[in-house]
């Protein structure tokens, strides 16, 4: 059996409430493991190393993109940002995020008109996979001061009244300016963090739960499609990492319990042409490590004979079952 390190994606965080929220739920979806950090005021920050990364999330925050000399740690992040794009390894980046991806890629930040915090509208400008608006305006909930413009050569996805720059790809990564990633209990956390409510009167505070609660029906969906599709593609990513799929799944060798396996049909038709739905999104395929690790609840019998490059799986069979 071949075994090895399990890549993981990095969530970077800023300060201790601007959590992935939505994010972490699709990765944990996928059963991908995650380490999160904050190394925003080291120089010389200990990071995992590059090539056990699937993927990179960098989540937002209250300091400016380019402080470097009170966050020394937003250079490094600005470096792992461009590497990570380089190799085409997964970068999801939220509002400060947003800003240090465009500038790791050479965007110029600035000083907004107006903060903008609470729902407004953004326009959806363009459509692609990793971000696709179903409507052309949708109001989302935002929290900046700092604007940062669009990278050269990088897709604008949607803009604002004030902010150019609301969404934007460049290679792998995807940038968010807005915050789909909050949660009703997230955003419980914020409006109760000194910080974050500084200078807002109770009536904006209470306006901003009420908005919540009047949009969040219509986020909610695609916020799981922008996240899950993320989680896939790190997946993928982590899928590549693994030098042969043979030999992960053997005849006669127990596997660690997977409550997604239980709960979920798998069939491999060949090792890298095969779709696994789960019954929680089954308009959502899921990627080939998502595959394999939904057939960790599958203890196969010693004496199956079938091909395991060619074979279908059911969760709580003690057998492989020919492939049609």
């Amino acid at each position: 059996m071949v075994c090895m390190t399990q890549p993981e994606v990095l969530i970077v965080q800023h300060v201790p409430w601007e959590k992935p929220g939505r994010i972490l739920d699709s990765l944990e979806d996928l059963q991908i493991p995650t380490q999160t950090v904050n190394i925003v005021k080291e120089k010389k920050p200990d990071l995992p190393d590059f090539k056990e990364l699937a993927g990179v999330v960098i989540m937002g925050g209250p300091m400016g993109a380019q402080d470097y000399d009170k966050y020394p740690g937003l250079k490094a992040e600005e470096k792992l940002a461009r590497a990570a794009i380089s190799v085409g390894k997964p970068v999801l980046g939220i509002c400060l995020g947003h800003q240090i991806i465009a500038g790791a890629l050479g965007a110029k930040l600035s000083h907004g008109k107006e903060p903008e915090i609470g729902f407004a509208p953004i326009k959806r400008v363009d459509k692609h996979d990793y971000f696709s608006m179903w409507s052309k305006e949708l109001n989302v909930l935002h929290w900046h001061n700092d604007v940062v413009g669009l990278p050269e050569g990088a897709q604008l996805l949607a803009r604002s009244a004030n902010t150019k720059n609301q969404a934007f790809r460049a290679g792998s990564a995807l940038g968010l300016q807005f915050h789909l990633e909050v949660t009703a209990t997230l955003l419980d956390e914020w409006l109760a963090e000194p910080a974050m409510v500084e200078g807002m009167k109770k009536s904006q505070i209470a306006k901003i739960r009420d908005d919540f609660a009047e949009y969040d029906p219509q986020l909610q969906p695609l916020a799981d499609q922008v996240f899950s599709g993320f989680a896939a593609r790190c997946a993928d990513a982590d899928a590549a990492a693994v030098p042969s799929a043979v030999g992960l799944v053997c005849p006669g060798v127990p596997m660690p319990g997977d409550t997604m396996g239980a709960l979920c049909r798998l069939m491999i038709l060949d090792w890298n042409t095969f779709r696994f739905r789960s019954p929680r999104k089954p308009s959502s395929p899921m990627s080939r490590k998502g595959c394999l690790r939904a057939t960790a609840s599958v203890s196969l019998d010693a004496t199956a004979t079938a091909n395991p490059r060619c074979c279908a799986y059911f969760p709580g069979s003690s057998s492989p079952i020919p492939a049609v």
